[in-house]
């Protein structure tokens, strides 16, 4: 019989191995991990291998162990969303992206997650070449930042606004303004 222990050992020495960056090696711990989960005790293995496929830039595998993960624990997944969001847009799904990012947003009660998402939202369209519906994000994001006097996050939102007007526009004078005041 297989010692319950030995997930979290597995799990464990995937860790180590993902901190010194040999992500292959820790893929293989985290997914003997897996296989000794019962009882949908954890889903931590599940998130790692995902954490760690994603790092690699196997946003494929990644989603595979996030969504296993979100069938696990439904109700307890922002993290997994916000992961999910970030391949999927990675991978060009930018419609499910998107979806994953509303879900997101049901879950949480920070407002500053939510925020972020605001903005990474932004950063979806504009990769959808739907600019108009990326630059209302980035306004929403930097207005809802001023507001709060968060002068670290205003100047995130700012600089994505003037990468908008210089980039996408090609009105670099509008973009100054925004890299001015960022």
């Amino acid at each position: 019989e297989d010692d319950p222990e030995d997930l979290y050992a597995y799990n464990n020495m995937g860790f180590a191995y993902e901190q010194s960056w040999d992500l292959e090696k820790a893929c293989e711990y985290y997914l003997k991990s897996m296989e000794l989960v019962k009882n949908k005790e954890t889903g931590l293995p599940f998130i790692n291998a995902g954490d760690s496929y994603m790092a690699l830039g196997n946003y494929e595998k990644a989603m595979e162990y996030y969504q296993k993960r979100l069938d696990m624990f439904p109700n307890s997944s922002e993290y997994v969303l916000r992961k999910m969001a970030e391949c999927a847009h990675r991978l060009g799904h930018f419609e499910e992206s998107i979806k994953y990012y509303d879900s997101f947003s049901d879950f949480v009660e920070d407002e500053d997650d939510i925020e972020d998402d605001t903005l990474n939202k932004g950063d979806v369209y504009l990769d959808m070449g739907k600019e108009e519906e990326a630059l209302s994000y980035y306004q929403k994001y930097a207005s809802k930042s001023l507001l709060k006097k968060k002068n670290k996050v205003t100047i995130k939102g700012l600089r994505r606004m003037a990468n908008y007007y210089g980039y996408h526009k090609n009105d670099w004078n509008k973009a100054r303004t925004f890299a001015k005041k960022a």
